[in-house]
């Protein structure tokens, strides 16, 4: 596995700065009951946050996976938190795009654990080795329970 990703500092979660938050997760979830949870516990956390959801925010019509994603790093980029969820563990080239785009530009990192978001001393990712498996199951997320950090709201 790859290590690519060591925390720096505590996220803070603070509600008197509205931050903005790119919400990274699979293209199978858009639309569906499971982003709306992931939306909602997201709002749990940061209730005053702008948060940018590219399910909802970018218009894709007749456009190529290529320049929609230069949207979308320039979103992360812009952007003051990172939060993202896979599939199982399982990610797309597209989420892991935008999680190297994070990790480059030194933005804090929050991963979406069942009913938490939770900060990573280390993340690790793995990409498969077999191009059959397609960019939508392009790698996989694994990190160690004692590096974890809970966030809880009050």
């Amino acid at each position: 596995m790859e290590k690519i990703y060591e925390k720096s500092s505590m996220v803070i979660l603070d509600d008197t700065v509205p931050p903005k938050i790119y919400y990274a997760h699979h293209r199978w979830k858009y639309g569906t009951h499971i982003e709306a949870y992931e939306l909602d516990l997201i709002k749990k956390y940061y209730s005053t946050a702008t948060i940018f959801n590219p399910s909802e925010h970018l218009d894709v019509e007749g456009r190529s996976e290529e320049d929609i994603m230069k949207d979308c790093l320039a979103a992360v980029k812009d952007a003051d938190v990172f939060i993202f969820s896979s599939m199982n563990g399982v990610i797309g080239k597209g989420v892991y795009d935008e999680l190297m785009c994070a990790v480059d530009n030194k933005k804090p990192i929050l991963y979406i654990f069942y009913d938490h978001l939770i900060g990573l001393d280390v993340i690790s990712v793995c990409i498969h080795d077999d191009p059959s498996n397609g960019d939508r199951t392009y790698a996989i997320v694994n990190f160690d329970a004692s590096d974890v950090t809970m966030y809880r709201r009050i």
